[in-house]
């Protein structure tokens, strides 16, 4: 008997602890997240970011290009909202670490923020918060644990501040690409309609048990530039879903009335699915895959692909739509395009 009030006792404390530290980040997500940059890679590469604002072409509402300095607005809103979920367990410890440095490097253009659940790693969420992640509680999940796409969104709307708001898994990587895209969009589309970008990813095999960290937005371009890289662009898979914010809201914009409020992260479907809905509703979608490099990181293990074969829950986004196939819609549907001008610009075509 004495030994399982231990590990009863162990187990609460272990919960409490995941607790508090999810509730002291709510907390100081109100004063501002902190900067706490422990990295040399990671400062040289803010450095990158920071250059990158000067390569960036600014266009007019109208689509038309001018001088950069000159037209942009004065904006105290962050450019992207980027907001994941991690699944727990062990085997997935260094990959999500990979991308939380990922992330906060885009500091302070995007904000990246994590939903967690109590059986996340507490020194996972604790990394998170200190190099600058807002965290919060997963707002509801399906019986199987599997976050529901809308309120995620949902509550990310309610407190973000940002002209894009979007979804990305928790093992995609980026590089600079992602926020001079979104600045190209940004300033040459209609600021009033609402905008969706997605794109399809690209897959790298890493060993989800070496500790050598593979982050940094160097090596995420040095990826690009290899032949290291799986299905380049091949598969019609986006693992991100970035929307315009407007003063309404995204929740307001898209048409989520209309869709089912229980799909899930996670598990196939969701995001063609939305993409076919937003096309449907006539929401201006731009395929970003020609200017921004998503990089899945796939274990060399593939123990990822095969564990979804097993789920019993593989279907759960399927059975809600009805098997019908949209898994072709970035490849047919998508009437808009990023791409590089001769001038080395991004536009939109």
């Amino acid at each position: 008997m004495m030994g399982v009030s231990l590990i009863v006792c162990n187990t609460w404390i272990w919960f409490a602890y995941n607790m508090q530290i999810i509730q002291q980040t709510q907390l100081e997500s109100e004063a501002g997240p902190r900067r706490n940059f422990l990295s040399v890679q990671a400062n040289q590469d803010q450095e990158l970011i920071d250059n990158d604002q000067a390569e960036v072409s600014y266009g007019s509402h109208d689509g038309n290009t001018g001088n950069a300095e000159a037209m942009k607005p004065e904006r105290q809103r962050k450019l992207l909202t980027l907001f994941t979920t991690f699944k727990p367990g062990s085997e997935w410890i260094n990959i999500q670490s990979n991308t939380i440095w990922n992330w906060a490097q885009f500091y302070p253009d995007v904000q990246p923020v994590l939903y967690v659940n109590p059986n996340l790693d507490p020194l996972l969420i604790q990394r998170a918060k200190d190099i600058g992640w807002e965290v919060y509680l997963v707002p509801r999940a399906n019986e199987y644990g599997m976050p529901f796409i809308h309120d995620l969104f949902a509550v990310t709307d309610k407190m973000a501040d940002s002209h894009f708001i979007g979804y990305a898994n928790g093992d995609i990587l980026f590089n600079k690409s992602l926020t001079s895209t979104l600045k190209s969009v940004l300033y040459s589309v209609t600021q009033s309609s609402l905008t969706m970008v997605v794109g399809k990813r690209a897959d790298i095999k890493i060993n989800a048990s070496s500790q050598v960290p593979f982050y940094s937005i160097q090596d995420v371009t040095n990826a690009g530039n290899s032949s290291k890289l799986d299905n380049l662009h091949k598969q019609n898979i986006t693992d991100f879903i970035l929307l315009s914010n407007h003063d309404n809201g995204i929740m307001y914009q898209f048409p989520w009335d209309r869709i089912s409020q229980n799909l899930v992260v996670g598990r196939p479907g969701y995001d063609n699915y939305l993409v076919a809905k937003a096309i449907e509703h006539s929401i201006k979608v731009i395929d970003a895959t020609n200017t921004v490099l998503p990089l899945h990181q796939k274990p060399i293990s593939d123990y990822s692909d095969n564990n979804l074969l097993t789920q019993k829950d593989k279907e759960f986004n399927l059975d809600l739509m009805g098997h019908h196939d949209h898994y072709n819609t970035l490849s047919s549907r998508i009437s808009h395009k990023t791409a590089y001008n001769t001038n080395g610009l991004i536009s939109i075509m």
